[in-house]
């Protein structure tokens, strides 16, 4: 058998991944604030000087995980080969990301990593930039899904729609942060299918018609 050589990228996003990992334990466990970047490089087994090479800051360490997934989120809605509707799309991703924040512990770390953002103002500006993007990505594909023939009608439903679906995420998460024992993942699709009821009257269900638009 031929062992496989680890490239040099291969590693340095091996590393990358260990350092994001570490500050996703030691946030959880001290809180962002108590936690310094020389733990975090300790915990992930390597120097500081390490980590300055792939992060500048504790904040972009901390929404590391976020931009990620916004990335990979990205790339996803703009898969040529889909054949769902936006809103499809959206309650099996919310769905799929809830399962994966309680399959472990019931989303107890879930619910620390939602505590740290609430109380670090330094995190806001980012989050709220990241919002922007998926809001943005959600009406982008909405408009494509709607029955409207007047372009502006169609451009700003969409926006309202987009921002209702993220609106909805948020409260859900503040949900489960506040209240032990709320059930995150059905919530995070319930809402999802109200929303979609909600606006049943503009949105295109047949997912062939959509590609066509």
């Amino acid at each position: 058998m031929v062992k496989k050589t680890t490239t040099r990228k291969e590693l340095k996003a091996g590393n990358r991944q260990r350092l994001i990992l570490a500050a996703l334990e030691l946030f959880g466990q001290l809180g962002y604030r108590e936690t310094t970047l020389e733990a975090i490089a300790e915990r992930a087994g390597f120097h500081v000087q390490t980590l300055y090479r792939h992060f500048d800051n504790k904040v972009q360490l901390a929404m590391a995980g976020e931009e990620e997934q916004l990335a990979n989120f990205k790339i996803a809605i703009r898969n040529p080969t889909r054949t769902n509707t936006t809103v499809q799309f959206w309650r099996d991703y919310v769905g799929i990301a809830a399962e994966k924040a309680v399959v472990a512990d019931g989303g107890q770390a879930y619910r620390q990593v939602l505590k740290n953002y609430l109380d670090t103002p330094a995190i806001s500006p980012v989050l709220a930039r990241i919002g922007r993007d998926y809001r943005a990505l959600l009406a982008d594909y909405l408009e494509r899904d709607l029955v409207l023939t007047n372009p502006a009608d169609r451009k700003e439903v969409a926006r309202l729609i987009a921002i209702t679906l993220w609106g909805a995420n948020e409260h859900v998460a503040a949900s489960h942060r506040r209240m032990d024992g709320f059930d995150l993942v059905h919530e995070a699709v319930a809402v999802i299918d109200r929303i979609e009821k909600l606006y049943s009257h503009v949105l295109i269900n047949d997912t062939a018609k959509c590609k066509d638009t």
